[in-house]
């Protein structure tokens, strides 16, 4: 009896540790969507419809504030591929594969991201999240 007490104990604190990691990312990627609604100038995400995207980018420190944006974003997708790397396999399915790795991807397909990792790819990140992106996404160092 004690043995079974012990596992739901374990369980318990399992799931209750998952829902941390989905709760501080969460309000992480959250963060992150409203820096990118309060600096539409910068070329981080899709443009709306009837955005002059041109007319925008010619503000001035448009590139210097892109490159800090994309610093906070791929310190928030190597934070969630490390906390995530730790949890069980069907909860790091549900949550990393179905949706963080997705935006992953997403962001992997665009140029100025994938500039962003050719000249900041290794730096000062984990070598697991390098490699991992370097064998997922095909970015990293030049």
């Amino acid at each position: 009896m004690a043995i079974f007490q012990l596992y739901l104990r374990r369980k318990s604190d399992d799931l209750r540790n998952e829902g941390l990691t989905f709760d501080a990312l969460a309000r992480d990627y959250e963060k992150w969507l409203r820096f990118c609604f309060e600096n539409l100038d910068l070329d981080i995400m899709d443009n709306p419809i009837g955005y002059d995207i041109e007319q925008i980018q010619k503000k001035e420190n448009a590139p210097q504030r892109e490159y800090l944006a994309f610093c906070i974003l791929n310190a928030m997708f190597e934070r969630a591929y490390l906390l995530y790397e730790a949890h069980d396999v069907d909860f790091r399915k549900s949550q990393w594969e179905n949706g963080w790795e997705e935006t992953i991807k997403f962001y992997a397909q665009r140029q100025n991201f994938k500039d962003f990792w050719a000249t900041n790819g290794g730096f000062n990140w984990d070598k697991r999240f390098v490699q991992y992106m370097k064998n997922k996404h095909q970015l990293g160092p030049i």
